[in-house]
């Protein structure tokens, strides 16, 4: 009976699924060739702070390599000197939702927090 419902539901909602799909967008950030010779870019071994305040960030994707969909990210913020680390589950990667991200993190830090380096 179970798999018969599940079975009636998936139908039911085939079309509603196909409207919320991404169309012809790939999930996964890929490097952009023209703006990695024109921007500096310090690898973690460059950095040389004296104080804390001066984070990197990064996106940890949780697509499970499926390419199609809409994911949850994780926002790894970490500061350079100390190493503090502080998460945040952010609803996907678009600019909104990593701004506001970026602004609960730095509510939890014990530092103001005075530049940020991703790459």
């Amino acid at each position: 009976m179970g798999f018969l419902l599940l079975r009636t539901i998936d139908r039911l909602l085939r079309e509603e699924k196909k409207r919320w799909e991404i169309k012809e967008r790939n999930a996964f950030t890929k490097p952009g060739s023209l703006l990695k010779h024109q921007i500096q870019v310090r690898t973690f071994a460059q950095w040389d702070e004296k104080d804390p305040g001066f984070v990197e960030i990064d996106l940890v994707d949780h697509s499970g390599g499926e390419e199609r969909g809409i994911f949850a990210q994780t926002l790894d913020v970490t500061d350079v000197f100390t190493g503090w680390t502080e998460t945040i589950g952010v609803e996907n990667k678009s600019q909104h939702h990593v701004f506001i991200g970026i602004t609960e993190i730095k509510k939890q830090f014990p530092f103001p927090v005075l530049g940020i380096d991703s790459y």
